[in-house]
């Protein structure tokens, strides 16, 4: 069986002025500069297949207009050309930006966006799936290690400043990361030290276990049960965590006692406000 083509189209990389002839085509002497026998576009290209419009959000409105037209018809024109041709493919659009704002301010089409809003996928920022950091590493490691020929590992204490990253850049900026940390290491485990100082600066958060945690006996004391069962419950929480914590002096162990895994751990003290102030 064929395989079918899946092409990536970056919209915030390409110039304005070369966006349209990149996505549609164009036939030959619609510009200067052009080729002599005219160009397919990505659109043509992807055709039996799936095309992956990346930061639809930086779109011009004028490319928006035809990218809309396009869709709808299942059809388009090359540049410098009368004539229509067919096109049979499946649109994926993704975008870091809120287009439902952007629909409000007049820089992105309604129309456009609930064409392209059909099964709507909403991903949290990274800094939110910690749990997902060690997948990714795995994933990159193995990636950027088959592509530079060199194999290399990340070390226990390096994964942990890692997950206490915030990520501004969300995957971008890990991936970019582990592609410059095999590249420019020499050893073959990846130590915290060989990270950016803004990453080995934010270690693991520190516990407070200089005096004894309270005992937990939050929900049989009356006084508590105003705040509703939500309150109370992050009152247990919070109990058990630093009581856990007082006890073995170590989130790994702390989150096994707790039988949790241990990024868990991490979200829930960042949550609750269990660090060194």
């Amino acid at each position: 069986m064929r395989k079918k083509p899946f092409i990536k189209v970056n919209c915030s990389a390409l110039p304005e002025n070369l966006l349209e002839s990149e996505l549609f085509g164009y036939e030959k002497g619609a510009f200067s500069g052009a080729h002599p026998n005219g160009k397919p576009g990505l659109f043509e290209l992807a055709v039996g297949g799936t095309i992956l419009l990346d930061e639809i959000g930086d779109l011009p409105l004028n490319l928006q207009a035809k990218l809309l037209r396009v869709i709808q018809e299942r059809e388009l024109r090359r540049v410098g050309s009368t004539k229509t041709i067919p096109i049979d493919i499946r649109v994926i659009s993704a975008t870091n930006k809120d287009l439902k704002k952007l629909v409000k301010i007049g820089q992105f089409r309604e129309d456009l966006y609930y064409r392209l809003n059909v099964i709507d996928i909403h991903i949290p920022p990274l800094r939110q799936r910690i749990e997902d950091i060690p997948l990714l590493l795995d994933y990159y490691m193995h990636k950027y290690g088959k592509e530079y020929g060199i194999k290399k590992r990340i070390a226990p204490d390096t994964l942990d400043c890692l997950r206490s990253y915030h990520w501004p850049g969300n995957i971008r900026e890990l991936r970019n990361l582990l592609e410059n940390l095999i590249v420019s290491t020499t050893s073959f485990e990846i130590l915290p030290t060989h990270l950016p100082d803004c990453m080995k600066n934010q270690p693991e958060p520190q516990y407070l276990a200089a005096k004894e945690p309270e005992t937990i006996t939050l929900l049989s004391d009356e006084r508590n049960h105003h705040g509703g069962l939500k309150q109370a419950l992050e009152q247990v929480e919070y109990a058990m965590i630093q009581n856990a914590l007082h006890k073995h002096g170590s989130i790994r162990q702390a989150a096994a006692s707790l039988q949790i895994d241990h990024s868990t751990l991490i979200r829930k003290m960042r949550n609750l406000k269990i660090c060194k102030p």
